[in-house]
């Protein structure tokens, strides 16, 4: 099960061109992991809403501070999308 889809970040980030689609289908997987291994589940059921939002909230931070311009992108996670992930965080005690 994907996060999220590129038609879906497209709608809520309101972006009605084709310039960033590659962008968006490079982040999507890397934000996907990013958030598993964050939560350290893997969600075989589905991922919450609240999940599928900080997904589409981190791309599209990361497309406003990336310029676009460049293939190489740095993940960089706003603070109130690690505010929606962290209740889905499952403690590893060692």
């Amino acid at each position: 099960m994907v996060i999220t889809t590129l038609e879906q970040v497209k709608a809520v980030l309101q972006i009605e061109n084709e310039d960033s689609d590659v962008a968006i289908q490079t982040l999507i997987p890397a934000v996907e992991s990013y958030i598993i291994a964050e939560c350290k589940r893997n969600f075989e059921d589905g991922f919450p809403e609240a999940l599928k939002l900080a997904a589409i909230k981190i791309i599209g931070h990361t497309l406003d501070n990336s310029g676009i311009k460049s293939s190489a992108f740095k993940l960089d996670i706003p603070p109130d999308a690690l505010k929606m992930i962290k209740p889905y965080r499952r403690v590893k005690f060692i």
